[in-house]
């Protein structure tokens, strides 16, 4: 009997310190790995706040992991590269449009000009003009029609193949 009554209360002066000490060691390694979670996510943050700017860097983590939120890390760098892709391709089609509408205009004016100087003779002007209007109106209507399919396409999901389909339907009309 007294050799029960000693065990348990050595027993209890052993267990108590082992389960306290157990559970002061899982609550650091909760909060180091809720640390490396939360920094993960804030940069996932900083990626997304600057996906559209292009010089825009994040360095890559010393921990890596293969789980969800690499996978997420990686999505988010495709779709940054897919918008800076198209941002440039944007910016290519408006100044190819911007070209395309100048030159017409340009040669109308250039022969207006030279009507008014007496080089041109009017029909002459006439001719050149109706040419430069139809050109004019030939290229509205494929980029108006270029535009609907890449707007139309733009909401359909990302499709890289179909996407380089249309780029290069509109390219080759646009230039």
């Amino acid at each position: 009997d007294s050799y029960i009554k000693f065990i348990r209360r050595n027993s209890l002066g052993i267990v108590i310190p082992i389960v306290i000490i157990t559970f002061a060691i899982i609550l650091i390694l909760l909060f180091l790995w809720s640390r490396i979670v939360v920094n993960r996510l804030q940069k996932l943050k900083l990626k997304v706040d600057n996906m559209n700017n292009e010089k825009f860097y994040v360095a890559k983590s010393k921990y890596e992991f293969d789980d969800e939120i690499m996978l997420l890390d990686k999505t988010i760098d495709e779709m940054k590269e897919i918008i800076l892709s198209q941002d440039k391709y944007k910016s290519e089609m408006y100044q190819n449009i911007s070209h395309d509408f100048k030159t017409p205009i340009t040669v109308i004016k250039s022969y207006i000009e030279a009507y008014h100087d007496g080089i041109e003779p009017y029909d002459e002007v006439i001719n050149v003009s109706e040419e430069q209007i139809k050109k004019l109106e030939n290229k509205f209507s494929n980029q108006t029609e270029d535009i609907k399919k890449i707007y139309n396409d733009s909401f359909e999901g990302y499709d890289s193949s179909n996407n380089e389909k249309v780029r290069n339907v509109c390219t080759s009309r646009i230039i």
